[in-house]
């Protein structure tokens, strides 16, 4: 069943621009991992809502085994690492694309 996983990042402090980068650099070997589907990451365009969350990263997957497999691969390890070094704040969302997901429009 597909699912989709969502990591919203919050910065204790406003990141430098050698902090984004490396980040960009993190997301961007994520696709080295060949287990999702989509892989969509940017910054939010105001801040005005966030409460302090900066950079959204989207992912999609076939099932919940992929999202596993990606997860102990050691690429995102080695990512996560570099989030817990740089005291990154995360709010991490995984659901399932199922009868129980509201879509619109309806196709």
């Amino acid at each position: 069943m597909p699912l989709q996983h969502v990591v919203a990042f919050r910065f204790g402090h406003p990141p430098t621009d050698d902090q984004l980068s490396q980040m960009a650099a993190g997301i961007e070997s994520l696709s080295t991992i060949g287990e999702a589907r989509v892989i969509r990451f940017g910054p939010d365009l105001t801040g005005a809502r966030t409460r302090g969350y900066s950079h959204l990263l989207f992912m999609e997957f076939d099932d919940e085994h992929s999202l596993r497999r990606y997860q102990e691969h050691p690429v995102h390890l080695r990512f996560a690492d570099w989030i817990t070094a740089e005291e990154v704040g995360l709010l991490v969302f995984d659901y399932h694309v199922d009868d129980q997901t509201r879509i619109w429009p309806k196709s």
